[in-house]
């Protein structure tokens, strides 16, 4: 291992309390840190920085379903899905769907247990 520091990638918040937000992600790591099943839950970090600033890690090779659905030619998530992963029966489709339903199904679970 090397002694580098880690860098992150940060969007700067102005005009928005962040407080909540890294209540929650605390809550997330906390969870994920104390469930004994692998969960497909990325925690990230938020720094409030003031009563209405904060600091957000980027999570990086991502996309959100807004950002996807705003791309030309975006019909569904499957379709989607049988593009970048290839056809529903492929190894790498499956891997996909099942990654991304372990992850939805962990989220819900959080969200449930914070009562969001």
């Amino acid at each position: 291992t090397t002694n580098l520091p880690t860098t992150y990638v940060l969007i700067s918040k102005a005009n928005d309390d962040v407080r909540q937000e890294a209540f929650v992600m605390q809550a997330i790591r906390l969870l994920y840190d104390a469930m004994p099943a692998p969960l497909w839950l990325r925690p990230y970090h938020i720094l409030s920085t003031g009563p209405r600033s904060g600091l957000i890690e980027m999570v990086t090779d991502t996309k959100s379903l807004d950002q996807l659905k705003r791309r030309r030619g975006y019909t569904s998530l499957r379709a989607h899905f049988e593009t970048h992963y290839g056809p529903p029966t492929s190894a790498s489709f499956l891997e996909a769907q099942a990654n991304f339903a372990a992850s939805l199904a962990a989220y819900s679970v959080v969200c449930y247990i914070l009562a969001i």
